[in-house]
């Protein structure tokens, strides 16, 4: 495996593929062969290569979503900002028994893969899956702020003050 690369030195990993051209027409990363994957996250293009970032950062201890993504902040910055997010979702879930259950890939931890698993089986693409964890993300920050103002009698739920316009009735 690429020298700094998140899962380096765990047991299983599927060995670094050389020489494996991806040239021409764009393809999902549902189509990809294994070897193709590899290339493409053993890569310099990959965020987490060479990344700098302790191997803690990307495996939390707790078994806990909301807790594991507190853990591994870190981790999960990076992948968000990663262009392979895809092709990363794709390999863990072709290589769950090998190790791709564990840790942060994508920019999810284990057990918000694991809801996603039963969707990837069904045929779902990672950019679908993605997509719909995105929403899902901003769906539970739109409550939470909700919940917020609620708290707060009218405030953000974000902590900063409310700032209101008075229109004035004569």
């Amino acid at each position: 495996m690429a020298e700094g690369m998140h899962g380096a030195g765990r047991r299983g990993w599927l060995p670094m593929a050389r020489h494996i051209s991806v040239a021409g027409a764009v393809r999902t990363p549902r189509g990809l062969t294994d070897a193709e994957l590899a290339r493409l996250l053993f890569s310099a293009r990959a965020n987490c290569a060479d990344s700098g970032l302790d191997t803690a950062a990307w495996f939390p201890a707790s078994g806990n979503a909301d807790a594991a993504r507190v853990q591994a902040a870190p981790a999960i910055a990076l992948c968000n900002t990663c262009p392979l997010r895809g092709e990363c979702l794709e390999f863990s879930m072709r290589y769950w028994y090998r190790g791709g259950e564990e840790g942060v890939w994508a920019g999810l931890v284990g057990p918000e893969r694991l809801t996603l698993r039963l969707r990837w089986l069904s045929g779902e693409s990672p950019g679908e899956l993605l997509a719909d964890r995105t929403a899902a993300v901003r769906a539970r920050r739109l409550i939470k702020d909700a919940i917020g103002i609620i708290r707060n009698g009218g405030g953000t739920g974000s902590g900063r003050p409310d700032v209101r316009l008075a229109q004035r009735v004569d």
